[in-house]
Order: structure tokens, then sequence, then C-alpha cells
């Protein structure tokens, strides 16, 4: 489904986050921090339904655009990410708010609950192989593993099963390749 921040001009509560996101587009920071500093109070009084709506539809607009920066600056990740623990919490069942954790497991928690999500699935493998390939990324010039290789390729093979839940042939050939590239890796660094 493809979000627009437009969807968001008839909502009253809206009005600041918007705001936020004009005035920084203008390079107008302070004035853009300040009128999301409006927002945040305003949005710390939604109920907590809206709250969560919010958080996803605003973590796909980002994601959609490319910058995710630019629509969840870290002030707002930081409020989004204590709403994000309290849903875990409340609907410990429920893939939305593990998919749009920072941290690694959790995203996986989502794959679990909900391993068809197409949109999850490619969050997921796209930090999984970006963050391995961060440990990787110097062993071809002969340095050391960054990390515990055991503890990647371990990961990876705990995961691989989910790649044929990816629909889109091409993605799901591109992760095939570049977890049997970093699993070579890892399992050469154990020796």
């Amino acid at each position: 489904m493809i979000y627009r921040i437009d969807e968001l001009k008839p909502k009253a509560w809206a009005n600041e986050y918007l705001r936020y996101l004009d005035l920084r587009k203008k390079g107008l920071r302070k004035a853009s921090f300040e009128a999301l500093e409006q927002f945040i109070l305003i949005y710390n009084d939604l109920d907590k339904t809206l709250r969560r709506l919010f958080i996803d539809f605003i973590y796909q607009i980002g994601r959609e655009a490319g910058n995710c920066d630019e629509y969840i600056p870290v002030n707002l990740y930081s409020v989004f990410k204590m709403e994000l623990n309290k849903w875990i919490k409340e609907e410990p069942e429920n893939p939305i708010p593990y998919r749009w954790s920072s941290e690694l497991s959790l995203v996986k928690r989502a794959v679990e609950l909900d391993p068809s999500d197409q949109l999850t699935l490619d969050i997921f493998f796209s930090r999984l192989i970006k963050g391995i390939e961060m440990n990787q990324h110097e062993v071809e010039f002969g340095f050391a593993y960054d990390g515990d290789p055991m503890q990647d390729l371990q990961l990876i093979i705990s995961v691989e099963s989910y790649v044929v839940y990816l629909e889109d042939a091409k993605m799901k050939e591109e992760v095939k390749k570049s977890l049997l590239v970093l699993k070579n890796v890892a399992s050469k660094a154990i020796r």
C-alpha cells in the first residue's frame, strides 16, 4: 500500500507535524523543530490507537521515501520508541510494533508472527544483510571479523527458511545470494 503525506492534511491534530515537514523542506531548522515539539505535545495527548496508527503510517511514508530521518527525527523517534515498547507489551502477538523496532531481534519477531508480510520481510532481510555486511566489510582486506562470526552464521541459518515467503522473485534471488556469501565469509572466519 502506498501512503502519501497529504493524507494527513484533513487531520487537525497533524497540522504541526505537516508544518514541521514544510519548514524543514525550506531549510528553517529551528522553526521546524519548534513545530515538531508542538506536535509531540499534541501527539502525546492522542488516544493510543491514533498514536499507533500514526507511527505505522509515518514509518511507511519514511520507508517509501527512502529517508526515515526526515520524517522521524531523533526527538520524535524517542517518543515513538516508548510507544512501540508499550505497544509490544500490550499486544505481543501484533507484528506491527515489532516491525518498526530498531532492534533486529524484534523485527525478526515480526517475521515470526507474520512471515507472509512482504514489508516486514524486506525490512528484516535488509537490516540483517547490512548488519552482517558491516561485520564482514574489512575481512577481504585481511582485517579481523567485526563481531562474532559464529553468532552471524547461526542467525543466517535460523532465518534462511523465511526466504521462501518473499514473493518478489528478483528480491528472493538477491537475498539468497547475499545470505550465501555472508554465510561463507562467516564460516571461513570461524575456521
